[in-house]
């Protein structure tokens, strides 16, 4: 009975039904981590249709204030911006067009093993795909709306691994050509699909009757086409007008990276690959950074490099003497490096150390592993594998779904993830920045209290496990002002400056605080720094507010007028330069720019008011009289207008 249970047909659908249902709590969650860079806040995402074009033809975060982060996979924005043209920033449809995907991965994981290990091997198909959708490794990629990335990349892989076996079965054209199509789109989704032309191939291998020779037209056109990509990938990143950000490769974001001996970045490479097993193996800890310092920097001379060193070699070895042997396990081994070469740091550094994302695609050799060596230990007491399975399979699922909600949004991720990351400068300062935001919104003064003395800690944390985190020292600075701790907030700033004069956005709000302390010239100094790299309506603003408080309104209009040659309908622009021409002696000149503020906004009190004050000053009193008279028609019975009304019908 259980065997015609598992070779039904429609049995094909459960796997699919299962994923979803394990990720259906997602659909509550709101934007995380990248989804705001991704989504939100990218402005060719944000244009909707109108977008796509620049999508395509630029770097993923070029839409970010034209950030070069070196990579290209414009499949995922195109949905977001097709999303945001239709539904705007919905969470629910992103969460939800996520979980179908992932769906259909599990789908055409469990359809291509059916096909991979026939009639004998139905036992291996159904718990490896099992395994792959409840294992709480891939938390990262379906919850998080901006990893569809990684759901496309994996996708188009399946599909097209699918479509190649049956080109090599059934030799048609359409099937040759539908597995180039979905191979360029896996190519386009995720810059890690490039190791897939070799990937594809050992996955096919694991068929009993295909032969090497067969496998060599795949191979060879997925080779081209991954050598077109790669050139297609340097000329879209080379043709952006600023180079690859210099920070991808910092000490925070990638230490192996970072360091210039060659021992330590190879130690710490191989320590790498005993760290991804333990996540598949024991995945009861999920962080969503690994940064600088939670995994450290070891040398190939540790014992971290040398386990790591023999547990690659080993791989290797077996990989290759056991695939020409057609051995499965072999061969998913094989499967398995070539899938997460490219983030392994063996071959080339990358923007991340380490991330569940990443194996997401190596994961499926695991599961299928895991699902032969089941099936060969109770090869004949399925029965018994079955009792073993399951309960494994429930406790996997329960971390799974309480995992989905800890990436409900920034809050409760980083909340959830602070103790176990401790030592992670990033996670630290994530969980100090958001506790500041909770700082800000709450009402009741105890709590307020609490959330700035908890969020200066894990900002201080994260400045002193790496001190040149100067977002960090920004943040703290932040969060002491905000609290009204205005003398440490300066110190900060002050300091943060010394430490990296370039941090420009310091100097800005260092002038905040400055001028809570009533320094005004020291304000209006850093804002002149600030604006010879960064020049802005709020800070020119607040310099022509300053030089007026200081009594120098020459300054005053010049700052104003730069306020208007970037935002020419800024009306209170209009009507500090006609203060300060009041103050010059210049009333003809002060109704002058009042009256454009009131093209602007015609009823504003205050502006009528100081026109009136001006036909004063000049001696014209009919139109001092009527402007006073416009005041009453907006707002009848102001004190001082009414007043002024009758003195002025008095003496006439």
């Amino acid at each position: 009975m259980l065997e015609k249970l598992i070779q039904n047909k429609h049995l094909q659908w459960l796997p699919f039904i299962f994923g979803i249902l394990l990720y259906s709590n997602t659909l509550k969650n709101e934007y995380a981590l990248d989804d705001f860079a991704v989504i939100l806040d990218h402005d060719y995402v944000t244009q909707g249709l109108n977008g796509i074009d620049e999508i395509f033809t630029t770097n993923l975060l070029h839409g970010v204030q034209q950030f070069n982060d070196g990579l290209y996979r414009p499949i995922a924005p195109m949905t977001f911006a097709l999303e945001f043209e239709f539904f705007k920033d919905n969470p629910y449809i992103s969460h939800f067009i996520n979980i179908i995907i992932f769906g259909f991965v599990v789908f055409l994981l469990f359809r291509l093993l059916r096909r991979l290990f026939g009639t004998n091997g139905q036992y291996i198909a159904l718990f490896a795909t099992l395994l792959f959708a409840a294992h709480p490794i891939h938390t990262e990629v379906v919850a998080n709306i901006k990893s569809r990335d990684e759901l496309f990349a994996s996708l188009f892989l399946l599909w097209s691994t699918n479509q190649w076996l049956n080109y090599l079965d059934l030799k048609k054209n359409t099937y040759l050509f539908g597995a180039i199509t979905l191979y360029i789109l896996a190519l386009f989704s995720k810059e890690s699909a490039i190791t897939y032309f070799a990937a594809i191939p050992t996955f096919l291998w694991l068929k009993k009757d295909i032969s090497i020779k067969q496998l060599m037209l795949p191979a060879g056109i997925m080779l081209a086409l991954s050598a077109a990509f790669y050139g297609w990938h340097s000329h879209i990143i080379s043709s952006m007008p600023n180079p690859v950000s210099e920070g991808l490769s910092d000490l925070l974001n990638n230490a192996a990276a970072h360091t210039q001996s060659l021992s330590e970045r190879y130690g710490t490479a191989f320590y790498l690959q005993i760290l991804y097993l333990q996540k598949l193996v024991f995945p009861n800890v999920l962080l969503h950074d690994y940064s600088y310092n939670l995994i450290p920097v070891v040398s190939l001379s540790s014992w971290q490099g040398v386990i790591g060193l023999l547990f690659f070699v080993f791989l290797v070895v077996f990989g290759i003497i056991g695939f020409f042997k057609k051995n499965k396990i072999a061969t998913l081994v094989i499967f398995y490096l070539l899938s997460i070469a490219v983030v392994s740091q063996l071959f080339i550094t990358i923007g991340a150390l380490f991330a569940e994302r990443f194996l997401f695609v190596p994961s499926i050799a695991f599961c299928v592993i895991i699902a032969i060596l089941l099936q060969q230990l109770f090869q004949f007491k399925k029965y018994l594998s079955f009792l073993l399975f399951i309960p494994v399979l429930a406790l996997l699922s329960a971390k799974t779904i309480a995992r989905n909600s800890d990436w409900k949004n920034n809050s409760t991720l980083y909340a959830a993830d602070i103790q176990n990351g401790i030592k992670s400068a990033r996670i630290n300062y994530n969980y100090g920045s958001v506790l500041t935001q909770q700082a800000n919104e709450v009402k009741d003064k105890t709590t307020k209290q609490h959330l700035y003395s908890q969020s200066t800690k894990y900002l201080q944390n994260a400045v002193e496990i790496y001190p040149q985190y100067w977002d960090a020292y920004n943040n703290l600075a932040l969060a002491y002002k905000y609290n009204g701790q205005f003398e440490l907030s300066e110190k900060v700033f002050l300091l943060l400056l010394k430490k990296d004069p370039s941090y420009n956005k310091a100097y800005f709000n260092l002038a905040t605080v400055q001028l809570e302390l009533e320094k005004g010239e020291e304000a209006l100094n850093n804002l002149i720094i600030f604006t010879n790299n960064t020049p802005t309506v709020d800070a020119f603003s607040m310099m022509g507010t300053i030089s007026g408080a200081l009594g120098d309104f020459h300054s005053a209009k010049t700052y104003f007028r730069k306020v208007l040659e970037m935002d020419p309908n800024n009306e209170n622009a209009y009507n500090y330069i006609g203060t300060a021409e009041g103050f010059l002696g210049q009333p003809l000149a002060a109704i002058e720019n009042y009256k454009k503020a009131l093209q602007i906004n015609p009823n504003n009190v205050e502006t009528y008011y100081n026109i009136a004050i001006s036909y004063s000053q000049i001696g014209d009193t009919t139109n001092e009289i009527m402007t006073l008279n416009t005041i009453q028609k907006i707002r009848p019975g102001i004190p001082e207008v009414v007043n002024r009304l009758n003195e002025l019908n008095r003496s006439r």
